[in-house]
């Protein structure tokens, strides 16, 4: 705090002084810690101040009743150490044996949620967990279908085609998480599996032998017999005896 003549006023010890964090186009900024501090011997003291967002061009601006305000030069912020995973893109439209209907994403953040775009090498890895009781998780990964590690790219990390198994039971609680070495997991909510869609009808895997053979009986020759085979199936052998039903 300086009097009228520029120099220090070091009898003030009442002056408040407040401090705002500006852009570069002039709008506030997310700031942590203490954003008051009250003159001592006519010099403020901020010790826990923080700008809790990454931006250039970022200015001070510090202000007290009846006084000009002062700015200070303008400077960069940069994003802090890696501090969680978190997700900006949740799964959606689960169904067993089908890939998620939406595909998560997520993203590598600081203390204070800032991007963390440096990082370009962090491997990230989705898997799927079955709740057991209360706080208990059961790691149900296996049942995880696609690609389930990425690494970061700017910080960033985007699944596609990660889906769950067919043999995923339904009517039981689960969640996908995604993790990075030595941070916390990202937990998506709690969902449950529905059955996907009917859309087609194959023959079952019982009545598909390993050979290519057909065999007619009473009338039924070869020919209808094997255009009794459906395309794209490579081996049916039918076996049809007068008025019975075919069999394998």
């Amino acid at each position: 705090v300086l009097d009228e003549g520029g120099s220090l006023s070091d009898g003030d010890d009442a002056t408040v002084v407040t401090v705002r964090a500006l852009g570069p186009n002039g709008a506030s900024l997310p700031t942590g810690g203490g954003a008051t501090a009250t003159a001592v011997r006519g010099i403020a003291t901020f010790t826990t101040l923080s700008v809790d967002r990454n931006a250039s061009g970022v200015v001070l601006r510090f202000s007290a009743p009846a006084l000009l305000p002062a700015s200070s030069p303008p400077f960069a912020v940069a994003p802090g150490p890696i501090a969680r995973v978190q997700f900006t893109r949740l799964p959606e439209g689960v169904f067993a044996g089908a890939d998620f209907a939406v595909q998560p994403a997520v993203e590598l953040v600081d203390v204070a949620g800032n991007l963390v775009e440096s990082d370009s090498f962090s491997t990230l890895a989705a898997q799927l967990e079955r709740h057991v009781a209360g706080d208990t998780w059961a790691d149900e990964s296996a049942l995880l279908t696609g690609q389930a590690s990425l690494t970061a790219s700017k910080g960033r990390a985007s699944f596609s085609g990660l889906g769950v198994s067919y043999s995923a039971p339904t009517g039981q609680l689960w969640r996908l998480t995604v993790t990075r070495s030595s941070l916390p997991p990202a937990n998506s909510p709690n969902f449950t599996f529905t059955s996907a869609a009917e859309t087609q009808m194959v023959l079952a895997p019982s009545f598909i032998p390993a050979t290519n053979s057909c065999y007619a009986f009473s009338g039924v020759d070869g020919a209808a017999c094997a255009a009794f085979r459906p395309e794209g199936v490579s081996a049916l052998r039918a076996v049809a005896y007068g008025g019975v039903p075919f069999s394998q």
